[in-house]
């Protein structure tokens, strides 16, 4: 590489650049590349700024002053920006009328409003309403309150009546026949003549099936047959003890609702079904008894056979006393375990009286050994 001031030939561009500061001081290498290398003009930084880049080497010169660089790549990404916002837009977003920011929904852009912005309220006056509290409609001249996001209310409360209320404008006679709670719309139909007035009902007198009370209604509840709640649950348990029709309907109804519910056995349960099955026994699972007060419940097998009861009691739930002491806090049931063993004595006493032989396990003692022998008792 030959030197354009004195000819000297040097190997390469450092070498020119070490010649340049030893041989040449008064002119410098920074000189010496602009005239020899820019043609006279130092390189300006590319983002537009008018600044001069700096050196790197005697022929080079960078293209950007330090971090001048990133005013492009933000120019760019604005550009991209507002490309995505004017599709979304476009695509139905709804736009911010303070920075033109798209949002999915108005709620989305309340948050970005509330967030960004400041109050909510104040760019609901100033971008949707001109600045300006928007008046009550009816002319009284008052300001309507905030109702949401870019709304206030049409109205103060109460004045939408002065306007568009067209039950002030009815007749009395009128307002008897629809009623005087009567919603726009039904008044509406009314007047149009697709509507029906108010149905009146002939009054009538009913006695309890259960305690002969006379009850005071309307051809509407004809069908009312007790006075309380109390009267149709005494009814219904009377019914079934005596086996009437009504009763056998009610625990047909029962029965079919037990049915229908898909009740699942308990894990115990299904480990002694899965051995009577394997023992090919007779029985009848989720079996239900009425006992005489004419309530009913049900037990977990009933064996037809030989008219035995068989209760699988769970360990935790029904405190096993070979696991837990009588003053056990049964934390589910809110017991101790003393009164769910009276429970559970009173439970089966109720079952034996009506005949029937009763036989329990526990579920820590469920083996085929244990279910023969309780079996052959």
């Amino acid at each position: 590489m030959k030197c354009k001031i004195c000819s000297k030939l040097c190997r390469d561009i450092r070498i020119l650049s070490y010649h340049i500061s030893y041989s040449h001081p008064e002119i410098g290498k920074l000189k010496y590349a602009i005239d020899y290398f820019c043609n006279g003009h130092r390189p300006t930084c590319k983002c537009g700024c008018g600044e001069y880049t700096k050196m790197y080497k005697l022929n080079d010169f960078s293209e950007f002053v330090r971090g001048h660089n990133r005013r492009l790549l933000i120019e760019g990404a604005l550009e991209r920006k507002s490309k995505l916002w004017k599709d979304q837009i476009n695509n139905g977003w709804v736009e911010c009328r303070e920075c033109g920011r798209p949002s999915p929904d108005n709620r989305r852009l309340a948050l970005h409003v509330s967030s960004t912005h400041g109050s909510k309220l104040e760019h609901t006056i100033i971008y949707y309403y001109g600045g300006k509290t928007p008046l009550c409609k009816c002319g009284c001249g008052n300001e309507t309150s905030y109702r949401s996001f870019g709304k206030f209310m049409t109205y103060i409360s109460g004045h939408n009546t002065r306007v568009e209320n067209p039950f002030i404008k009815l007749g009395k006679e009128e307002r008897r026949k629809i009623g005087v709670k009567s919603s726009r719309t039904r008044i509406k139909n009314w007047k149009n003549g697709s509507g029906n007035p108010r149905k009146k009902y002939k009054d009538i007198s009913l006695n309890c099936k259960q305690c002969n009370k006379v009850i005071e209604t309307t051809e509407q509840y004809i069908t009312q047959k007790y006075c309380s709640h109390k009267c149709f649950n005494l009814y219904k348990k009377e019914s079934i003890k005596n086996k009437t029709v009504d009763g056998m309907e009610y625990l047909k109804q029962l029965l079919d609702a037990q049915n229908s519910s898909g009740y699942n056995n308990t894990k115990p349960e299904k480990r002694v079904k899965k051995l009577l099955d394997n023992e090919m026994v007779e029985y009848i699972s989720q079996y239900n008894i009425i006992l005489e007060d004419g309530s009913f419940i049900f037990v977990d097998f009933y064996l037809p056979g030989t008219n035995v009861v068989l209760e699988v009691d769970g360990d935790y739930w029904h405190c096993n006393p070979a696991i837990y002491d009588e003053n056990y806090n049964h934390k589910a049931s809110g017991k101790i375990a003393k009164e769910i063993w009276k429970k559970d004595n009173i439970r089966t006493k109720n079952i034996k009286s009506l005949g029937y032989n009763v036989k329990q396990i526990w579920e820590s003692d469920i083996s085929k050994e244990n279910i023969v022998n309780l079996l052959n008792d």
